[in-house]
């Protein structure tokens, strides 16, 4: 029997391994931002010291608005659900983020290495969350759960 000529459940079987990696590799995504998400909040002062450093207007709005794009963008990653938009919405995020916070080609010299390696960690992230939005969530996501 040729693969084009197999039945589902046998390309059922066959990807369930590629399903469950593809399911992980969501789920390790979606676990950065939903804790960064979370971690702004006991550590409310600080992060607001670090945006009112920069110049950022309302930064108690934008720091509320971002913890809360993190919880709620993340979660709709982790459980696969809006799983594209979520991503999508996500990687905006990060640009911005990355682009205010770690813009390396302005550090100072003491600050230049941190900020180059986060900002191409972030670039890593962008680009894995560019490849969830094309792909979509999965097999494993609620995206795919049959609707009646």
């Amino acid at each position: 029997m040729s693969s084009t000529t197999m039945d589902a459940h046998t390309t059922i079987e066959r990807n369930s391994g590629l399903d469950l990696i593809q399911l992980f590799g969501r789920l390790c995504l979606a676990m950065v931002f939903f804790a960064s998400g979370l971690f702004k909040i006991p550590d409310w002062a600080a992060t607001m010291a670090m945006m009112t450093a920069k110049d950022l207007p309302m930064p108690e709005l934008l720091l509320g608005g971002a913890a809360a794009l993190q919880i709620v963008a993340g979660a709709f990653l982790l459980l696969g659900w809006h799983t594209r938009l979520a991503a999508l919405v996500l990687a905006g995020f990060t640009v911005v983020a990355t682009v205010i916070f770690h813009g390396f080609w302005n550090s100072p010299p003491d600050r230049f290495e941190f900020d180059f390696v986060v900002f191409m960690s972030n670039v890593a992230l962008f680009g894995a969350l560019l490849f969830i939005a094309g792909a979509g969530g999965g097999r494993h996501s609620l995206d795919n759960v049959p609707q009646d």
